[in-house]
């Protein structure tokens, strides 16, 4: 008995730490699948350039696409918009991250309620750590995802230099620009079956940022974008394929004429 027992439990902890493993391998962060080209599209997007120039609790979207709702972007005390890299470029400066250089975060959270599928493709923004060597804001960052309240997605960790001159556009498929070593992973393994979007889910983005040895100085954020491939309703696909159709007959009736 006792060394069956062994056995079983031998087998146990062989199995959890495969399950472990395969947990922490980084998996590639897919392409969107869209049948059509046409199909992907911005769906939330946040940009400071059309916010009064203050300070604010938090940041309303400034697109948001018919097929959803969504909350306000917020960090963790406030975001003051202010000019940045001259003029007509402005930035949200979100503050308040902890001057003991642990973590703080920035988010948002989409609600989809439209009667179409749709997969979310990819989030965008960019992103600079304020102050210098000295006196700064976080100096590292990366990206949890929520699907339905759920964590799904963390991406790879990458490094904030001080100062708005060395701004960076992060990509989620590709946050640090090099494609090498695995650009991310996945805490439900190579399932990436949340993206498919319907009536009812919801994906909550928090964008962690820690290192930071001044609570004032925070990171500028601008051109937050959501992207997803929409597949169109039925009739809306029809009525796009019988347009495309009438302009097909449209040019053959014209080069017939011509002739």
């Amino acid at each position: 008995m006792n060394s069956t027992f062994r056995r079983l439990s031998l087998l146990g902890a062989f199995a959890a730490l495969i399950s472990q493993a395969q947990a922490s391998v980084p998996v590639q962060w897919p392409d969107c699948n869209c049948s059509d080209p046409a199909y992907k599209q911005l769906i939330l997007g946040y940009s400071m350039d059309n916010i009064s120039t203050g300070t604010y609790a938090s940041i309303p979207p400034s697109f948001t696409s018919p097929l959803l709702t969504a909350s306000n972007i917020q960090g963790p005390s406030g975001v003051k918009v202010a000019a940045a890299g001259g003029a007509g470029n402005q930035v949200g400066c979100f503050y308040g991250f902890p001057s003991n250089g642990s973590t703080g975060t920035i988010g948002f959270k989409l609600e989809y309620t439209a009667a179409q599928m749709a997969e979310f493709c990819g989030l965008t923004f960019k992103v600079a750590s304020e102050g210098d060597s000295y006196k700064h804001g976080p100096t590292q960052l990366f990206v949890d995802i929520f699907a339905n309240g759920t964590k799904v997605w963390q991406s790879e960790t990458i490094t904030l230099t001080p100062g708005f001159g060395n701004q960076v556009l992060f990509d989620i498929a590709n946050p640090d620009g090099n494609n090498a070593d695995g650009d991310g992973f996945s805490f439900t393994g190579s399932d990436f079956s949340w993206r498919q979007l319907t009536a009812g889910d919801s994906l909550q983005f928090s964008i962690r940022a820690s290192g930071a040895n001044s609570s004032m100085n925070g990171i500028d954020i601008d051109s937050v974008n959501v992207t997803a491939c929409v597949v169109p309703e039925p009739g809306s696909a029809l009525l796009l394929g019988s347009v495309g159709f009438l302009t097909v007959l449209r040019r053959r009736r014209s080069l017939s004429t011509r002739r």
